[in-house]
């Protein structure tokens, strides 16, 4: 087993009668259990995708932060990227605000790639014996 990090965003349940959690967010812990971080302050909301990441040339943490449709699995937020003293140094943002809440790379260390969502009225009576909507799926670069 490889010594290093730990990077946790647990997030509470989505079912009502679950536990909830005291304080979701971004955590980072030491391979011996010992808390190194914590997110509380600096991310907000649901967070997920968290983890260490290159942009400039320099070492960042990224992360999804926003909120959650649990019907739909659908991330309303940002991706934040957060430097070595945990200062946020930039925000990805779609224009309609759904982003995949777990496909975000920086390519080349200074572009984002982010799958962003479009649901789109369909009839699936044929499938699922009601309407619905089918997902549009896009690969947009943000620099």
């Amino acid at each position: 087993m490889a010594l290093g990090y730990i990077f946790v965003a647990p997030y509470p349940s989505f079912e009502p009668d679950k536990a909830v959690l005291e304080q979701p967010a971004a955590y980072i812990f030491g391979d011996n259990g010992n808390l190194v971080w914590s997110g509380p302050g600096y991310l907000g909301c649901w967070v997920g995708n968290f983890q260490a990441a290159r942009y400039k040339g320099r070492p960042v943490l990224q992360a999804f932060q926003g909120t959650v449709d649990r019907l739909r699995g659908h991330g309303f937020g940002t991706v934040a990227l957060l430097n070595e003293t945990y200062q946020q140094i930039a925000t990805v943002q779609s224009r309609n605000k759904l982003m995949d809440l777990y496909e975000f790379r920086i390519v080349n260390e200074e572009t984002a790639l982010v799958e962003i969502y479009r649901p789109t009225p369909y009839d699936l009576g044929p499938y699922a014996g009601r309407g619905g909507s089918a997902v549009d799926w896009e690969w947009h670069l943000a620099g």
